[in-house]
């Protein structure tokens, strides 16, 4: 979670009987560094079309629960710029989803 996240008034003063467990799943994410054909499964289950674009050397986002992928998003290249007299890589969303869960 984002430091103070919990402290924020929207937060911390919602009623007791509007927080459910499925509002604070228990989320890592990271860079995928699995099987590329389980992900490509994922994928499929959000859009079967989608699965075309995920690839050996594709750079993928996830969110995970223990080991479930449960979110997805490439990450672009969009080049090196210039910013504030140093040099930096910039990359960005190109597709995201969450797949269907059983």
């Amino acid at each position: 979670m984002h430091p103070g996240f919990f402290e924020k008034p929207r937060i911390s003063m919602m009623p007791e009987e509007e927080v459910f467990d499925e509002m604070l799943p228990d989320v890592s994410f990271g860079y995928y560094d699995g099987a590329i054909e389980a992900l490509k499964e994922n994928v499929a289950q959000v859009d079967n079309g989608w699965p075309r674009y995920f690839n050996a050397g594709s750079r993928v986002y996830c969110g995970f629960v223990e080991d479930e992928v449960v979110s997805f998003c490439i990450i672009g290249d969009y080049g090196t710029f210039d910013l504030d007299g140093r040099r930096v890589s910039i990359g960005g969303p190109r597709w995201s989803a969450v797949p269907r869960r059983s």
